[in-house]
């Protein structure tokens, strides 16, 4: 997941747009496409060829929400959960800022061990996406901040338009404690609220 997460950054994706009704496809298909090696990225592009007659094994799950709302999802589910997530938000100037999150984690412990969250502008006049450095920094700059918070369990909406923020904390004595924080939307950018400590 590291290695993604670096090679990322400068790379231009070329989206090809075969569905018209919903960008979401096209947008997930270019970056699928490009970790094909990754199961959930490659069951995604399999699914996109012929949206609604999915054919590829039974162990990927697909949530396809689009074009009701830009969100889609691959995920293998089981002991060991491996997921592939692409979202979208229009920006005022006509673009779209498009995210794409790859992650591993246990269920049992119900916590997503790895992630690799990636952001690119889309532009629609020449059809491509480009790495969103502003944005990536400011997701990273906030992962940073939060550190000492436990394992950040990352959620992309499938409503409405914040970043979901989730850490479990194991205190020996008080058992786990949850932090919720909601990366806020605000039509270009976004901004960190807190939502909530709880112990369990």
């Amino acid at each position: 997941m590291s290695a993604i997460a670096k090679q990322w950054t400068g790379k231009t994706i070329r989206v090809t747009t075969s569905h018209p009704n919903a960008p979401i496809h096209d947008y997930a298909n270019a970056l699928c496409s490009q970790f094909m090696n990754y199961s959930p990225c490659a069951a995604m592009v399999d699914y996109l060829k012929k949206p609604g007659q999915y054919t590829w094994e039974e162990k990927h799950y697909i949530v396809d929400d689009a074009p009701r709302n830009g969100y889609i999802q691959c995920d293998m589910g089981g002991q060991c959960d491996y997921k592939a997530e692409v979202c979208y938000w229009r920006r005022p100037n006509g673009h779209a800022l498009v995210a794409m999150l790859m992650q591993i984690g246990s269920e049992g412990e119900g916590v997503n061990t790895v992630n690799a969250l990636l952001f690119y502008d889309y532009n629609p006049k020449t059809r491509t996406l480009s790495p969103d450095l502003k944005i990536k920094q400011f997701f990273d700059s906030f992962l940073k901040k939060h550190k000492n918070a436990g394992t950040p369990c990352i959620y992309l909406p499938k409503e409405n338009k914040d970043i979901s923020v989730g850490y479990v904390k194991w205190d020996p004595e008080e058992d786990f404690l949850y932090e919720n924080y909601l990366l806020k939307w605000t039509g270009n950018a976004f901004t960190e609220k807190v939502t909530g400590a709880d112990w369990e």
